[in-house]
């Protein structure tokens, strides 16, 4: 068993093997015989392979995402993009720096399971105003839109809100915190949680629609965050 275990398995979370001949619900002890076994293993399943991973690598520091990568600004509007930044990074030497006139999207075509969607963002401290995290699980450019996750950065305060739920937490300045959803789209649910402790779990969609479209980086006329390694797996 120690190769189990250097292997990195849960032996604490092997229930039960059971190795022989006939039915297995209604054994029958005493048989006669011989079976030959060899080579067991116990195995890790694959890791889940992400719906989409963005560093912000491949875009020039500086360079208007609106159109490049998938990202747009809200309804196809170019004026509502926002810059690729190498004023911080939390991998490599780029993130995306949300301005105040940015509502940066990029879709997504998810449906049913379970989905884990993560994101580092970066406030700098003496930043005000209030800046929003969203997701949709419906949307569509000039028409269809329904909300899942909107998150309300509050720089003035200091305070994370969400509108979905109650819960608050405190916001963590001048260091990358993981925001990270963990969303049932067959259950219907999502659990938030922001610098790794549950903020909030609440229904994921009203309309039980079973998706995930969109992600909404909006800027609020508020001051300059970033966002990093942004992925959906």
């Amino acid at each position: 068993m120690s190769e189990f275990a250097n292997a990195g398995v849960n032996l604490a979370a092997v229930k039960k093997m059971s190795i022989g001949v006939g039915d297995r619900d209604v054994a029958i002890p005493d048989g006669s015989g011989m079976i030959l076994v060899d080579d067991i293993r116990v195995v890790k399943p694959p890791a889940p392979v992400a719906a989409f991973v963005e560093d912000f690598e491949s875009y020039k520091a500086g360079s208007d995402l609106h159109g490049q990568g998938g990202w747009k600004g809200w309804d196809n509007t170019a004026t509502a993009g926002s810059p690729a930044s190498s004023a911080y990074a939390c991998s490599g030497a780029n993130s995306v720096e949300i301005i105040g006139s940015a509502d940066l999207v990029h879709e997504f075509d998810v449906a049913g399971g379970t989905v884990e969607m993560t994101a580092m963002q970066y406030i700098p401290s003496g930043s005000t105003g209030e800046t929003y995290f969203i997701l949709l699980n419906t949307y569509k450019d000039g028409g269809d839109k329904d909300w899942s996750v909107q998150w309300d950065f509050n720089m003035g305060t200091g305070i994370l809100t969400s509108s979905d739920a109650p819960g608050t937490a405190e916001i963590v300045y001048d260091q990358w915190v993981e925001l990270k959803f963990v969303i049932d789209l067959d259950g219907n649910t999502v659990d938030g949680y922001y610098n790794g402790t549950l903020a909030v779990s609440h229904v994921w969609d009203d309309n039980a629609h079973g998706t995930l479209q969109c992600v909404d980086l909006w800027g609020n006329n508020a001051s300059s965050v970033y966002y990093d390694d942004i992925e959906v797996k």
